[in-house]
């Protein structure tokens, strides 16, 4: 008896194994096209240019004579010269105020100190004096409690 796949396709149908495998082998290639396709597109869009161009040589426009290069040569060591000195100068003058500021801010830390101590200080004698008023006022209280209980005890 004929099965309904041979009715079908008119042959016999082909193994699972070799379905599977035309399946991955043609994902593989559409994925191998996609992958094409983009870098292709990134290469587009990502075109370098350098400009202007590096290579190019061009004749001078104005000639000088040695001396004129010489004396520029001249003129611009001595503006380092100048330069070099002021860096030097503004140096010194940069660790002077660095020195005062790490001697202003060892004596803020030194008032920060004493200003903690001082307001632990206010704080305790605040917290003491609280504790003295709640202390009276117990004392009053059991008092009057006292007072009460005697007035309500049967005599």
């Amino acid at each position: 008896m004929m099965s309904e796949a041979t009715i079908l396709f008119g042959a016999a149908m082909p193994d699972a194994g070799f379905v599977w495998q035309l399946i991955l082998t043609l994902a593989l290639i559409a994925g191998i096209g996609a992958n094409i396709a983009v870098i292709t597109s990134i290469k587009r869009t990502q075109r370098a240019s350098v400009g202007p161009q590096p290579f190019v040589v061009q004749a001078a426009q104005e000639f000088i004579t040695k001396k004129e290069c010489e004396k520029h040569h001249a003129s611009i060591e001595t503006q380092l010269a100048f330069l070099n000195g002021q860096r030097v100068t503004d140096a010194k003058d940069a660790a002077g105020s660095r020195k005062g500021i790490y001697t202003e801010l060892e004596g803020v830390r030194k008032e920060m100190v004493e200003m903690e101590r001082r307001i632990n200080k206010a704080d305790e004698d605040r917290t003491t004096g609280l504790h003295n008023r709640l202390n009276e006022i117990l004392s009053e209280v059991s008092e009057v409690r006292g007072a009460m209980n005697a007035q309500s005890k049967p005599s």
